[in-house]
């Protein structure tokens, strides 16, 4: 969630607002951040936006497409993208995604923000992080003068419900799953990380609500490395079974991670495989034309191969 608020806004003490969770030091992080448009802003009239910031290299956000079963045209979801690159123009691997907006047209600087960042986490008993508070002074910059100012207020609150810790795309299927598997909790997220994942599968270990069955469909946001396949089987000790769902996502990654993931069920016995990328070859009508996100034919192929192996 985020909030506009005014420059004499001053964040409160947060100690004491969740009972049993403790307010971690705040950090605080300066950010250098250029936007990347066509002259006309044709990304930002479909929603997109693309960015390097200083330190993080490329950020690609895409809108959802408006048809998506069950998310109204009016609300604003984005996946992110991450693409390793120099400064000086977007990666070739970016421009290959946004090239039904652009055409041919360039795409040149539009914006330089400077942002001040303070972070407040709070974390529980066992220091895993349950929430967020970021606080954000951004500066609009016109060469070296400062053309606007403005501040926002970000929250985010980690969910520690359900037996799908996963991503955007699970979010498509989540209507259909319910209906295959009657006593299924989704949860699902835009853009979600595989180590907040880890995070919330340990959040209900760590309170006994982990259910014997957990189904893991991250990956499609990023790498994902072995080690990050043993901290989720770590997170999830206890479950009878951990289902995991190889990627189909036009990206450099898709690969690597399939193998990650193939291999790390090889080596623990109450794990399964839900091959998505196998099953889906030869199958474009279940996708977008982002080659990731599904069509209400591909949710329901999705959920069918999920439900099989639960």
């Amino acid at each position: 969630m985020k909030l506009g608020a005014g420059p004499a806004f001053h964040l409160p003490d947060l100690a004491g607002v969740i009972e049993g969770v403790a307010v971690a030091p705040p950090e605080t992080v300066r950010m250098e951040t250029v936007y990347y448009d066509t002259a006309d802003l044709r990304l930002a009239r479909w929603g997109v936006s693309l960015r390097r910031r200083a330190g993080e290299g490329w950020t690609l956000k895409l809108a959802q497409p408006p048809s998506t079963p069950g998310k109204p045209g009016a609300v604003l979801e984005r996946d992110e993208l991450t693409f390793q690159g120099g400064a000086a123009k977007p990666p070739e691997a970016a421009l290959e995604v946004v090239r039904a907006y652009v055409r041919k047209a360039e795409l040149v600087p539009v914006a330089r923000l400077s942002t001040v960042r303070r972070r407040v986490r709070l974390v529980d008993a066992t220091g895993t992080r349950v929430a967020e508070v970021v606080d954000d002074e951004v500066s609009v910059r016109d060469g070296r003068r400062v053309a606007a100012r403005f501040r926002e207020i970000e929250v985010e609150v980690l969910s520690t419900n359900g037996v799908d810790g996963s991503d955007s795309v699970t979010l498509d299927v989540k209507p259909y799953l319910q209906q295959d598997v009657a006593s299924i909790t989704v949860d699902g997220k835009v853009s979600r990380q595989w180590d907040t994942g880890v995070s919330i599968i340990n959040g209900l270990r760590q309170s006994g609500s982990l259910p014997p069955t957990v189904v893991v469909d991250l990956g499609t946001n990023g790498t994902v490395t072995s080690s990050q396949f043993d901290a989720m089987m770590r997170a999830a000790a206890g479950a009878t079974k951990v289902v995991f769902v190889t990627v189909k996502v036009p990206r450099s990654w898709e690969s690597p991670n399939n193998a990650v993931l193939r291999a790390g069920v090889a080596r623990y016995s109450n794990t399964t495989l839900a091959d998505w990328h196998s099953l889906s070859q030869g199958h474009p009508e279940w996708f977008y034309s982002d080659g990731y996100h599904l069509t209400p034919s591909g949710s329901r192929a999705l959920a069918s191969l999920i439900a099989s192996v639960v």
